[in-house]
């Protein structure tokens, strides 16, 4: 039996891996409007989609708001 629960176990993690990775890759989307990017994101000037903001309350982690676009925060 526990031999069984392993081998279920290995093929569902197995099975949900593209899942999980694709979950936690930042993907850039290119654009040219708005309506090109999904959900509430925005095409930033770089062309590219990302958050908008007001404070660096409204993005993610490791980004700042910058002109109303969250962006990564510079790496020295």
């Amino acid at each position: 039996m526990t031999r069984t629960l392993r081998w279920i176990a290995f093929t569902l993690l197995f099975a949900m891996t593209p899942y999980l990775a694709a979950s936690s890759c930042k993907q850039l989307i290119r654009c040219r409007f708005a309506s090109d990017c999904p959900d509430k994101k925005i095409c930033g000037k770089q062309g590219y989609c990302v958050d908008q903001c007001k404070t660096k309350d409204d993005c993610h982690q490791e980004q700042i708001c910058i002109e109303g676009e969250c962006r990564p925060m510079q790496q020295d």
